[in-house]
């Protein structure tokens, strides 16, 4: 679960539930999530909270119905954290874009370099997620876009990847070269990611001036 759920293979009951919860809310982000920006706060802020919660928590218990009940009742309260105070949603979106994008660097190369996924992992996700809390600040619209497309497309792809034969956990790639289905789930994640990203943009940013998408986020309708 949290960090253990995008890097672990290991299968239980409830990351099985979260699997299937996070491929819906996966593919709804991917190609509404911009459009929908308070959802999106809320999912991001949850999936967030429930990240760090559930890693915190597993250093002190390996009882998963332990770990699972704190980092839903955790992320919950931050998802409505940020549904009720919107100016803390772009922080959010920020964070997971640079966990996302750390992710995807350890999986595809990052691991090469370190055997320890300390290093090659959660250094780099701590460095990018505030860059990207930073962006989100600055270029809050386009932060959205491309978060909410990509990051939708990995929680949807990914998740199938756990409920199928994972191919693009931290087992899988600790100790070998990521397989050929790995690869293919990574091009699928990219495949799928900018088909988001275009068709959010057409339908519901690209539309009103270019200027639309250097405006502080919360200050347009």
């Amino acid at each position: 679960m949290g960090f253990s759920y995008l890097l672990d293979s290991t299968p239980d009951s409830a990351s099985t539930t979260t699997s299937v919860v996070l491929l819906i809310v996966g593919l709804f982000e991917c190609f509404f999530g911009y459009k929908l920006r308070k959802v999106s706060f809320f999912v991001f802020g949850f999936v967030v909270a429930f990240m760090i919660t559930s890693s915190a928590i597993s250093e002190l218990t390996d009882n998963n119905d332990i770990i699972f009940g704190c980092s839903v009742t955790v992320g919950l309260i931050s998802a409505i954290f940020a549904l009720c105070f919107l100016s803390v949603g772009p922080m959010f979106v920020g964070f997971f874009a640079g966990v996302l994008l750390a992710y995807m660097a350890y999986i595809t190369v990052l691991h090469y370099i370190s055997t320890s996924n300390y290093l090659a992992f959660y250094i780099p996700a701590a460095v990018f997620g505030l860059i990207g809390i930073f962006l989100a600040y600055k270029i809050s619209h386009i932060v959205l876009l491309v978060t909410t497309a990509f990051g939708g497309s990995f929680l949807f792809l990914r998740s199938i990847d756990r409920l199928a034969n994972s191919q693009i956990s931290l087992n899988d790639v600790e100790n070998g070269n990521l397989s050929p289905e790995g690869w293919a789930l990574v091009s699928a994640i990219v495949v799928l990611g900018t088909i988001g990203v275009l068709f959010q943009g057409k339908f519901f940013c690209f539309k009103k001036s270019r200027v639309h998408l250097t405006r502080p986020l919360l200050s347009s309708k």
